[in-house]
Formats: C-alpha cells, structure tokens, sequence
C-alpha cells in the first residue's frame, strides 16, 4: 500500500475574513475522518483546536497560516490553511506512517465531501510510495503548489483524483476534460478527474502510467506549466492564468 497520502485544495476563500475562515472550518469539523485535534498560527506551538481562537485571529490579522494537527485515527502530523487577504488560499493534510490500507477509500471519499463544499479551482487526493526511484520520484512531483506559481504557470501534474474549478474548466475546455477516461462533472461546476476506476485500490505502476497519460493530453492542449527550473517558470503556450487576487 501507499506510504503516505497527500491532499491539498486551493480555493476560492479569503481566509483573512472571518466569516469566510469559519466556513472553511466548519466543513473540516464535519468530517470525521480530517477534523483537526489541534490547530495553532505558531508551528511550534500545538494547543487544542478551538474555531474561535483561529477566527479572533482572523479579525485581529493575526493568523497568518494555521497550522492542524490530528492525534485521532487516521492521524497526520502535517496540516495547514494559508490565512491571507488572497481570494484563493490553500487547504492541506499528509497522512503518514500511521495510514491504514483500509482508511484510503475513506479518505477519498471525506476529500471529496470537502471539495464539494469548498469548491476548489484546483485539487487532489495523492496516495505516495516512497520507492527511492526516478519514477516515484517523478509521480509526486507537484504536490507542493503555491497558489500564485499555479495562476502564473499552469498545471503541473494531476494526480490519482484531480479537481478542475470553473475557471480551469473554462482555460482548459469542458469538452476536452470530459474526454478523459474517468471524468464526471461536479454540481459545483467543475470537473473530478480520476486516473482509474477505484484510485484507492490502484498500484504504483498503474496510476504512474496513467498519469503519463493525462499529461501528454494537458501537454497536448498547452496548459502544463515547466516548472523545471524553480528560478523561472514557464507557463504552457495556452495557459492563460485566471482573474485571482493574490495581494
């Protein structure tokens, strides 16, 4: 099985506004298998979650990034929500060494009840092999964003499940996403894309080949990004970046 699972969703939440922040908060403390034990702006300084602690943060610009915890089964040591004045900010979790073969499918499924609340523009669920090869090495690349690199640069990569928003929708072409293999449309209007039936259950070498796949189609369209060289990123040739607001 997986070494690690990975999820991350950028969305459209200014987490600097409290209401905003309390929504986001509210659906991570409805899903059992996510909810945060422990949250704190100081990572260094795990206390008890409270909501209220994070939104007085808010109203006084004192959050900055929260950062979560959860000591409950399935556990992850590695969490956060970036806290800023950007339309667009970023939700996510590493479940570790403690992950279970059997809470996989759970996950996929308590990340894609979040996706459908929080409507992100760009998200995933990314189970990690740490094989130590250049194809493993390869298949993970990409799970660290930075929302302005992404709006500048394009997609990188896509992974085991993949959330396209509207705006990406709209660069990348409805028609053509939905002509993928294992593509649905979302009632938020996006688009999930998953690189096999059942991601959960897949190995390795299936999700990696599949995921070649997918890339040489978004190659194809010009809307993969070249982040190759981290001091200067190439956008693909029909990348246009959407209308967010990162200041």
């Amino acid at each position: 099985m997986a070494d690690k699972l990975i999820t991350l969703l950028i969305a459209p939440m200014n987490t600097s506004v409290p209401e905003e922040l309390g929504h986001v908060l509210s659906a991570l403390e409805g899903e059992p298998l996510v909810a945060p034990t422990h949250a704190s702006a100081d990572e260094r300084k795990r206390v008890p979650y409270q909501r209220t602690t994070a939104t007085e943060q808010a109203k006084s610009h004192a959050l900055g990034s929260l950062n979560l915890w959860r000591t409950k089964v399935p556990k992850y040591a590695e969490g956060y929500l970036t806290g800023s004045k950007q339309s667009h900010n970023t939700l996510g979790v590493d479940y570790g060494a403690s992950l279970k073969e059997h809470q996989i499918s759970g996950l996929f499924d308590a990340w894609t009840r979040l996706a459908d609340v929080l409507h992100p523009e760009f998200g995933f669920v990314h189970p990690l092999w740490k094989l130590g090869t250049p194809e493993s090495n390869q298949y993970s690349w990409g799970v660290r964003l930075k929302v302005g690199e992404f709006r500048d640069t394009g997609i990188y990569t896509v992974h085991p499940r993949t959330w396209f928003g509207p705006d990406l929708v709209k660069i990348i072409g409805r028609d053509r996403l939905l002509g993928l293999p294992h593509t649905t449309e979302t009632e938020w209007g996006g688009v999930q894309l998953d690189l096999v039936d059942s991601p959960w259950s897949a190995n390795f070498e299936t999700l990696y080949l599949r995921q070649r796949e997918v890339r040489q189609a978004l190659g194809e369209w010009g809307v993969l990004g070249d982040y190759s060289n981290v001091i200067k990123l190439k956008p693909g040739a029909n990348w246009v970046p959407p209308h967010w607001t990162l200041k």
